[in-house]
C-alpha cells in the first residue's frame, strides 16, 4: 500500500523544524546576552562537568596566587625590618670599639652607654614589626608583641606554612617564618647588649668584657 504524504504532516514537519529553529535560536540569543555558553546543565550536561571542574582549578590557582603574595610580602616585611637593624648593630660595634679604648674614660663610656641603651629599644620596636597585625618574628604564637620590652623573646619557632601548589609530599608548602631566636638572644635581658651597657657603665677597665662581646 503506498504512503500518502498528506498537508498535515507536511505541516506538523513544517512546525516541528521550526520550533526547533526557534528554540536554537533562542539559545543563541540567550547565550549572547549573558555570555555564556552553559546557563544551565540541561543545555549540555557533559560540558558542564567540565564547565564546573576548570573553575574549581581557577579558583585553587587563584587561592594559590593569594598565598604566594600573602607569604611574600610577609617575608619582605621581615627582610626590610632586618636590613634597617643592620646599621644600628654597626653603630653598637663602634661604640664598643670605642669603649675599649683605653683612652676614653668613665663620662665618654657613660655616654656610649646610654647610647647603645637608645639604640637598643629602636631595636626592639623593629624586631616587633608587624604583618596583617601579628608581629612577623613571634612565630605562630598568639602575642601582640615578639619581645617584651625587657627583651625577652615571647614567639616560637613553630614554622608557618603557605600552600602555594598542589605537589605532593609537602612539596607545594612555603614556610614564610622567620622566628626572633633568630636573633640569637642579643636582645635579651642579661644577653650581649646588656652585657656591653653593663660593662661601659661600672667596669673600671672593661677593655676585656667588650673585646669579648664584639661579634
Amino acid at each position: 500500500m503506498p504512503l500518502r504524504i498528506t498537508q498535515n504532516s507536511m505541516n506538523r514537519t513544517q512546525l516541528a523544524g521550526l520550533n526547533g529553529s526557534l528554540s536554537r535560536l533562542q539559545n543563541t540569543q540567550e547565550q549572547l546576552t549573558s555570555g555564556k555558553k552553559l546557563n544551565r546543565p540541561s543545555d549540555d550536561p557533559v560540558g558542564t562537568v567540565s564547565a564546573m571542574r576548570l573553575r574549581g582549578e581557577q579558583r585553587q590557582l587563584e587561592q594559590f596566587g593569594e598565598n604566594i603574595s600573602d607569604g611574600l610580602s610577609r617575608l619582605r616585611t621581615a627582610d626590610d625590618t632586618l636590613t634597617q637593624l643592620s646599621p644600628q648593630l654597626n653603630r653598637i660595634r663602634q661604640l664598643v670599639i670605642a669603649g675599649a679604648n683605653d683612652t676614653n674614660g668613665p663620662t665618654e663610656r657613660s655616654a656610649y652607654a646610654k647610647e647603645i641603651t637608645q639604640i637598643k629599644q629602636g631595636m626592639l620596636q623593629l624586631a616587633n614589626s608587624q604583618y596583617a597585625g601579628r608581629p612577623v618574628f613571634a612565630g605562630t604564637a598568639n602575642v601582640g608583641n615578639a619581645f617584651a620590652p625587657d627583651g625577652s623573646y615571647q614567639g616560637n619557632a613553630e614554622p608557618m606554612w603557605r600552600v602555594v601548589s598542589d605537589a605532593p609530599d609537602g612539596a607545594g608548602l612555603m614556610n614564610v617564618s622567620i622566628p626572633g631566636s633568630d636573633f640569637g638572644g642579643i636582645l635579651s635581658a642579661g644577653g650581649a647588649i646588656d652585657q656591653v651597657i653593663a660593662a661601659l657603665e661600672s667596669d673600671p677597665s672593661p677593655s676585656v668584657a667588650l673585646n669579648a662581646a664584639l661579634p
